[in-house]
């Protein structure tokens, strides 16, 4: 973690090794742009996933346990995790370049569903409920 924090700093008189402004340029693709996060120490598919919608790149899905409790829950999928996760993957694919914002709009809205509108929430009572196996 602490060297993948470095790179972001420039040091030594040398510029940052990673660009930001390139990862945030809309001529950068989301391919070339995720090709890269994966490329750098500790980051997988699923951090790429999940640092893309945070760059406001929304065309890749960070699916972990709670979309398979999703895909079960709320899309009624039934069978494996792998086959799930592949079925969310396929479920989302229409959505483009806004797959990570359509499924987190959905899972959102199941959210607000069992546990009321977000602005009222009490962090310390809803708070502790967001994992999967509370929800």
């Amino acid at each position: 973690m602490v060297e993948l924090a470095k790179m972001f700093v420039p040091r030594g008189g040398r510029p940052a090794e990673v660009d930001e402004a390139w990862l945030t340029d809309p001529a950068t693709t989301d391919d070339e742009a995720f090709g890269f996060l994966k490329s750098l120490p500790g980051i997988g598919p699923y951090a790429a996933g999940n640092i893309m919608q945070l760059l406001g790149r929304y065309s890749r899905l960070a699916l972990d346990s709670e979309s398979l409790r999703h895909g079960k829950a709320v899309l009624g999928m039934k069978g494996t995790d792998a086959s799930i996760m592949k079925r969310l993957a396929a479920h989302y694919e229409p959505f483009g370049e806004f797959r990570f914002k359509s499924y987190w709009f959905e899972i959102w809205d199941y959210y607000e569903t069992k546990r009321g509108v977000s602005h009222n929430w009490d962090r310390e009572e809803v708070g502790s409920s967001f994992t999967a196996s509370q929800l």
